[in-house]
């Protein structure tokens, strides 16, 4: 069936036009608004990597924790000293281990394993030296501990 135009509508009475968009209470929002809380919020989260003191944390402090994120520990290696726990945080939804040694030839010291994302582990080491730890579940994440006096 043909149907015939006449102006915008077909004969058979089909109205070929948009309707007209109606705004909204939400689309009247200010659009600096959505800058200004977008600005407040990265300055939140950004403020959070200073020291508490409002400096930068020195390199090298030894704080003990270690990061498990895109298949990778970081910092690596991480240096503490004797006596300070150090606490890997799993941070992806895997399961991942902390196995001391190298591959294929573990030493025994730890073997840790993160079920889960947000999933922490500690270990505390008495004496000075570096300490390889891997995953054994993963090839490639390999990791170092540096125990200073």
């Amino acid at each position: 069936m043909e149907g015939r135009w006449s102006g915008d509508r077909i004969a058979w009475g089909c109205d070929i036009r948009p309707e007209p968009l109606r705004r909204t209470r939400a689309m009247n929002f200010p659009r600096i608004g959505v800058a200004a809380a977008f600005l407040v919020a990265a300055g939140l989260t950004l403020g959070g990597c200073s020291g508490s003191d409002g400096t930068e944390p020195a390199a090298g402090a030894g704080s003990g924790a270690v990061a498990i994120k895109s298949f990778a520990y970081s910092p690596s290696p991480a240096k503490v000293k004797v006596g300070t726990a150090v606490t890997w945080t799993n941070g992806e939804d895997i399961r991942h281990t902390v196995t001391s040694g190298k591959r294929n030839s573990t030493d025994g010291k730890f073997d840790l394993t993160l079920d889960a994302k947000d999933a922490t582990a500690t270990v505390t080491l008495d004496a000075p030296g570096t300490f390889p730890y891997h995953c054994a579940i993963h090839p490639g994440m390999d990791g170092v501990i540096e125990v200073s006096a």
